[in-house]
């Protein structure tokens, strides 16, 4: 063996475990800057809110610091002859200001205010995150050009990027299922920031561990023009394989790419919204196997392509992943049967609903993804030169993909809609293939065909669930949501928004018994807030109000000009002048708002949709009650149907910190999808037991009757607990909090696993509540009122049952003495002479004289059952 030779062995032996530690290195590295990515958005879009703007911001200011870090810092580290100090460093800024990102977000945040031109604001949204988070995104910027110069010493080819990529961006899995299942819901917000900044101290140690000797400077050989794919073994040159690009058309060519690459990402994620159940860990699942894909298709370049011929491999590469997008997209619109038949495969659990959202995911990005890591790999290899490369090729990669989100997600999504923005995805790279290389291959022509179909197919709004007999009425596909409105056999429209259903025309009577209730127990209101709007028909309730003035706030776009689809007569909602709608976050608006209202109005947030936890913060509560007047209050609604009980003590816990005197409402007498309102007001006062008399306005008694809360029994007795029945449920234990936001993580596995019925819930919080004293919140009752209040609820709880049983004799029973049992309880009256009593008279008249004679002695107020009985008697 030559000396060179022998040297060169030595060399490479030498630098195994240095490539061993240094592959490791990106590991950690990429695992901490992906959870950062993680915390940094959803701790900064708390503040900031969760309008399509604020969060573009949080990402775009995240994905600029990278950027500029990357141009910044490539060519002195890449020059540098202790690359080691330089991550050194790079790590510790990260780590520090890591630990600084807490304290000076909220002051940060707070410079934006509610005052100024839209102009200012949008700029002051942008700058500040971008400002806030730049020492540390910039720092995260120049690491992997410093591991690279760190490995090149002893490599004889310099080939060792796509393996570098492969590492980082498992790392990034690892952190993507560390932060979101591990870290944040253990020590919050905060407390992630440490254990991310101490990851960050150890790859500084680590790093200097593994490098500890000044490195040589190394001459590159300038690009070969052959098409050789051959390289000279030496290890103080190297020959890179021919690609004949020019230093622009080469990072026009990594700029598109990304672009294309996180455009595809957002997409499909879009589409799969429309069938997965939107939680934090449906987000995280679908990054986790994009990551996955990419890292894997690094590695497969490092191992089996990273010699061959540049342009012919790279324009293979392009034209397989155009190919395998189509290929995939024309699958996505099968995505709601592939989802049923997962979810049967691996159970509803909350481990197997996890799996079922990567397998689902993994259709639509594992293959493409193979091909996104290799072109990623190739690309910035062959940017890499003697002064640098590596960092202005990750540079403007991620400018790229920076533009990914405004371009797909604001202009290209509502525009033309999900299927054709991933046509144009698949048709860049089809254009990029020839851009790159003139030879087509096969998969090229494939594609074509692919895309062909693809155009001739279904697209989002083949995903939204029609009911037989119904119709698709409208659809709506914006940056944030997809919204559909969808008519049934029987006249009755819902709103849906991806996957969740947000009321309509057949929950008309519960939607607005949540409109009216709160209204009713202020004695005077003038002005009100509705936090979140939905299908609007709860807050058109506001309009049978006299001299009553509300304000809407919805954070979707695309369902305000759907809002008709769901007005009793035109204009009810949308043309009103006194009922005002405002697109905007719920919590960026009551925080900046400078108006204050009688009475706020929280909808029915579903705990487990992504974001959704935020409204149920200790600091949100607390943000609400600042907007309160003297004599306000503030009603939260919970859907208990969409909720276990663990969750409900959690929220109750968290609203009794800020409201110590709340009360608990029971929307409308339901089992199958009961309604509880958590009640605060800024004083403790009793409710007078003639409540609407004492008034200074109500509505038309026939507005009130339609909705059963026409006397003060119908209103007083929707209360089933006080503040200290609510302590007992609630418990002791942990809070929601901005930092901490349990329900965030907690509410999801209820979603996810096969709940018991929701009879059982709600039996098993009237059990623990016990009894509602009308005492501790009527003012000076008389023994007669609290006695016809002992009655109403004893009715209501023998309805409950009733409805929670089978139909047949015990039913009927149980709906009878409910009826007869309080001459103010009306919904079982209601209910047996509207649905019951007429199938009993039909079978077996005698019987229904005999309880409709009952119901008139018990309900003599009441007409409908001796009109019901006198028809009896005529036939």
């Amino acid at each position: 063996m030559t000396r060179t030779a022998t040297a060169t062995a030595t060399v490479q032996t030498s630098s195994r475990p240095r490539a061993v530690i240094l592959h490791g290195l990106m590991i950690l590295s990429g695992a901490a800057g992906l959870a950062y990515e993680i915390v940094w958005t959803r701790m900064l879009g708390l503040s900031l809110g969760h309008e399509l703007l604020a969060m573009l911001a949080v990402i775009a200011g995240f994905f600029a610091g990278l950027a500029a870090g990357s141009f910044l810092l490539d060519r002195p580290v890449s020059r540098s002859r202790w690359p080691q100090r330089w991550y050194a460093v790079l790590e510790i800024i990260i780590g520090l200001w890591a630990m600084v990102i807490p304290a000076l977000a909220p002051l940060a945040v707070s410079l934006i205010g509610p005052d100024g031109s839209a102009a200012g604001r949008m700029t002051l949204t942008f700058l500040i995150p971008l400002l806030l988070m730049l020492p540390a995104t910039a720092a995260m910027g120049g690491t992997l050009t410093a591991v690279d110069r760190m490995l090149e010493h002893g490599r004889p080819d310099h080939r060792h990027l796509g393996g570098l990529y492969a590492a980082n961006t498992l790392g990034a899995v690892a952190g993507t299922l560390a932060a979101t299942f591990l870290l944040v819901p253990t020590l919050g917000y905060q407390g992630s920031h440490y254990v991310l900044a101490l990851i960050n101290f150890v790859c500084a140690g680590l790093g200097l561990l593994a490098c500890r000797n000044r490195l040589s400077t190394t001459t590159y050989k300038p690009l070969s023009t052959t098409p050789s794919a051959s390289f000279i073994p030496n290890p103080s040159s190297f020959i890179l394989t021919s690609c004949s690009f020019s230093k622009y058309r080469l990072l026009l060519t990594l700029l598109l790419t990304g672009t294309l690459g996180i455009g595809y990402e957002v997409m499909v994620i879009r589409v799969l919204e429309q069938v997965l159940p939107n939680t934090i860990y449906t987000f995280a699942s679908a990054l986790c196997v994009y990551l996955l894909g990419t890292a894997i298709g690094a590695a497969l370049y490092q191992r089996f392509l990273v010699q061959r011929e540049f342009k012919t491999t790279l324009s293979l590469l392009m034209q397989c992943l155009a190919g395998t997008c189509a290929l995939c997209t024309l699958l996505l619109w099968q995505a709601p049967a592939v989802y049923n038949y997962l979810q049967q495969t691996f159970g509803r659990t909350f481990t197997g609903s996890i799996f079922t959202e990567m397998s689902l995911a993994g259709i639509a990005f594992v293959v493409p993804t193979l091909f996104m890591g290799a072109i990623f790999s190739h690309l910035t290899q062959a940017a890499r030169h003697q002064t640098g490369g590596v960092g202005l090729a990750m540079g403007i990669n991620t400018v790229g993909a920076a533009l990914a989100s405004p371009v797909f997600g604001i202009l290209l999504l509502p525009a033309v809609g999900s299927k054709y923005s991933l046509l144009i995805v698949i048709g860049g790279y089809l254009l990029l293939a020839p851009f790159v290389s003139r030879r087509t291959h096969v998969p090229a022509y494939l594609t074509v065909i692919l895309a062909a179909l693809l155009i001739y197919s279904p697209g989002g709004e083949a995903l939204v669930p029609i009911p037989e007999e119904g119709s698709l009425i409208a659809f709506r596909e914006g940056p944030m949501a997809s919204v559909a409105v969808i008519g049934d056999a029987h006249g009755n429209r819902s709103l849906r928004t991806n996957s969740f259903q947000q009321g309509g025309t057949r929950s008309r009577f519960p939607d607005l018994r949540q409109g009216h209730l709160p209204i009713l127990l202020h004695p005077a209101p003038h002005d009100c807030l509705y936090l979140g709007i939905g299908a609007g028909i709860t807050m058109q309730a506001a309009a049978d109000h006299p001299n009553l003035s509300a304000d809407g706030v919805e954070l979707l776009p695309e369902i305000l000009p759907l809002l008709g689809h769901f007005e009793p007569t035109p204009g009810r909602l949308t043309q009103n002048r006194s009922l005002h709608l405002t697109v905007g976050d719920a919590r960026r608006y009551v925080r900046g708002t400078t108006r204050h209202y009688d009475v706020i109005i929280g909808d029915l947030f579903h705990p487990s949709r992504d974001g959704a936890a935020s409204l149920y913060t200790i600091e949100h509560f607390a943000a609400v009650r600042t907007c309160l007047r003297n004599q306000g209050l503030f009603c939260q609604w919970l859907p208990l149907y969409q909720l276990d009980l663990p969750t409900l003590r959690l929220i109750t816990r968290s609203f009794l910190q800020v409201f110590p005197d709340a009360q608990l409402l029971l929307c409308h007498n339901s089992v199958e999808s009961p309604i509880l309102g958590l009640v605060g007001r800024m004083n403790g006062a009793a409710y007078p037991t003639d409540l609407l008399a004492t008034r200074a306005a109500n509505p038309a008694p026939e507005v009130l009757g339609r909705v059963n809360l026409a006397d003060d029994f119908q209103i007083l007795g929707s209360f089933i607990a006080d503040a200290d029945q609510l302590r007992h449920f609630a418990g002791p234990g942990p809070l929601n909090t901005d930092d901490l936001p349990l329900v965030q993580f907690i509410a999801p596995r209820f979603t996810y696993s096969l709940a018991e019925p929701t009879a059982h819930r709600l039996f098993a919080l009237l059990a623990d509540l016990g009894p509602a004293d009308p005492g501790r919140f009527l003012a000076n009752p008389a023994e007669p009122t609290l006695r016809r209040f002992e009655d109403f609820a004893h009715a209501r709880d023998l309805f409950l049952h009733a409805m929670a049983g089978p139909e047949g004799p015990e039913r009927l029973k149980l709906l009878r003495n409910s009826a007869l049992a309080s001459p103010d309880f009306a919904d079982a009256y209601m209910y047996m002479v509207s649905r019951v009593l007429p199938v009993v008279a039909r079978d077996n008249p005698t019987l229904a004289r005999a309880i409709l004679n009952d119901l008139v002695i018990a309900h003599p107020d009441r007409p409908q059952a001796a009109g019901m009985l006198q028809q009896l008697r005529q036939h």
